[in-house]
């Protein structure tokens, strides 16, 4: 009753900020997020949470958060960076994003796509325009673009991404870096980002000057998502963007700390199920890692052949 613009049903979403929160304040750099969920808080919330007294919540509280974190920041960035540097648009699409302020941290992206339930994005909005953007004005040109829509619904889920991406195709090319000291700005004495944001790729802009288009890349980025959806739907959600990004001309990749749906857990049987199930997709592993946790699964899927019919 205290906070105006709290959520009213979370979806453990601000469970998860929180502990993203606590992390970003370690001062470990291999946790930080530049202090973005600490700023989505309310400056009770702040209080409690920002340094030292965030040392004094156990770590095994939000390290398991933290690191599944770092895992998708640095291999979807080396995805963006990979094929921006090609000279490509590159559409981050985020499923379930939630509270997540990863499209604010990724750099050289094009643009960036939210997915997430109705109820979830109208609360996000709110965190974001009453706290983040007071404290980071700057931020406002860089919102993604939200898509209210339940992923369990894979057909109109994939029928509002087309139609975004169509528009985005259209639109003039643009840079999604933020102005220099977005995440560390001097008040909060955050710490840095682990990377600096690069420069608009020369053929990009060369691209831009004569108005041919850029070819399109399409990174689909899950973080504890798939995990909660109905059965069978996370193997529909996955061939179905495949297929789109096939039917935009698109090459695509997957970046993902989640559960991919397997029937069998351990050993081989486990690595060879998740292979056969991306390869449906016309998607060949070029990372994968197993751990004890719900988001069991981190890893990177390449598109290498078109997705099956």
């Amino acid at each position: 009753f205290l906070d105006p613009f709290a959520p009213s049903d979370t979806f453990v979403n601000l469970n998860v900020l929180w502990l993203k929160a606590i992390a970003g304040n370690s001062r470990d750099r291999h946790m930080s997020d530049g202090g973005l969920s600490f700023d989505m808080l309310p400056p009770f919330s702040r209080n409690v949470v920002r340094w030292p007294l965030c040392t004094l919540f156990p770590p095994l509280l939000h390290q398991n958060i933290a690191l599944r974190n770092k895992f998708l920041d640095s291999a979807s960035q080396e995805q963006i960076n990979l094929h921006s540097a090609q000279g490509k648009r590159v559409i981050v699409v985020h499923l379930g994003s939630g509270f997540d302020t990863r499209s604010f941290r990724l750099r050289n992206a094009t643009s960036h796509i939210e997915i997430d339930l109705p109820s979830v994005c109208e609360q996000k909005q709110r965190l974001l325009q009453h706290r983040l953007l007071p404290r980071r004005p700057h931020l406002a040109s860089s919102l993604p673009t939200v898509l209210p829509t339940d992923l369990n619904d894979v057909d109109a889920s994939l029928a509002a991404l087309q139609e975004t991406l169509s528009s985005l195709r259209s639109a003039p090319l643009a840079s999604s870096l933020p102005p220099p000291g977005a995440l560390n700005p001097a008040s909060d004495q955050h710490a840095p980002p682990s990377s600096t944001p690069q420069e608009k790729p020369s053929n990009l802009a060369q691209q831009e000057e004569t108005g041919a288009p850029p070819s399109l890349h399409i990174l689909l980025v899950s973080e504890a998502v798939l995990l909660y959806l109905k059965e069978g739907k996370a193997e529909d959600l996955i061939l179905s963007c495949a297929r789109l990004a096939a039917h935009n001309h698109a090459s695509f990749s997957f970046c993902f700390s989640d559960r991919i749906p397997v029937a069998r857990v351990g050993g081989a049987a486990e690595d060879e199920a998740a292979q056969v199930l991306l390869a449906q997709a016309g998607l060949e592993l070029e990372a994968w890692f197993k751990r004890q946790s719900l988001t069991r699964h981190l890893g990177v899927a390449v598109a290498r052949q078109r997705p099956a019919a």
